[in-house]
């Protein structure tokens, strides 16, 4: 270790890149001038985006809004995989969307993501205390408040009955996903943040599947 701390700061920055997270720690745990290095953001930074390539989006500067880059890495590590993954790519395509025009063909995807989200808070309830999770709720109300017309379409769609028995299967596991989502976006109170009207036919469509589920049973 001796070595490494007389190199030039050049030569060891090349050499710590080479080294996996789990290798930068137990340098870091060595000394005090070693830890400097081994935690230099940028080293982080190429992890993080190795792991979650879209981390970031929706910051102004990543750091802003989700903390340095190591605990960053340390608290994505410890999440279930899909969360932090899914978050990203709710992200993206919000931020995609709020400057084009393509809301009504990327909406349904992103519902794919969110009943992700809903799966991993499942018995994770610390997730909401993250920066990924505030980030998801500003997302969500966007398209709540933004696209009405388009999120409600969508839920009309994927809980329409099914036209042949052949079909039912199908929808149940459907209509299923769709009841989860609502029931998610209720629990964490992002229905209380739009205008009354569109929480209330958003209430009417979760009433209504669960009605269809039920005499489908």
């Amino acid at each position: 270790m001796v070595g490494l701390q007389t190199m030039p700061p050049d030569v060891t920055r090349a050499l710590f890149s080479d080294l996996s997270p789990r290798e930068l720690v137990g340098v870091a745990a060595q000394c005090r001038s070693l830890a400097c290095s081994a935690f230099e953001p940028d080293l982080w930074e190429r992890h993080c985006r190795q792991r979650w390539p879209n981390v970031g989006w929706g910051a102004h500067g990543a750091a802003d809004r989700i903390g340095d880059w190591c605990s960053t890495f340390r608290r994505r590590a410890a999440m279930p995989i899909g969360f932090p993954l899914a978050c990203d790519a709710i992200a993206g395509v919000t931020i995609h969307c709020a400057e084009s025009p393509c809301a009504a063909q990327s909406f349904p995807g992103l519902l794919r993501d969110l009943a992700t989200v809903a799966t991993c808070m499942e018995g994770n309830k610390h997730l909401r205390d993250t920066p990924e999770f505030r980030l998801l709720q500003e997302n969500m109300t966007w398209w709540l408040a933004e696209h009405p017309g388009v999120v409600m379409a969508t839920f009309r769609r994927l809980s329409a009955a099914p036209e042949s028995a052949s079909h039912s299967h199908a929808w149940h596991g459907q209509a299923g996903s769709l009841l989860t989502i609502l029931q998610w976006l209720k629990e964490h109170k992002l229905l209380a943040r739009l205008h009354p009207s569109v929480s209330d036919r958003i209430q009417s469509e979760t009433l209504l599947l669960q009605r269809q589920v039920c005499a489908a049973a």
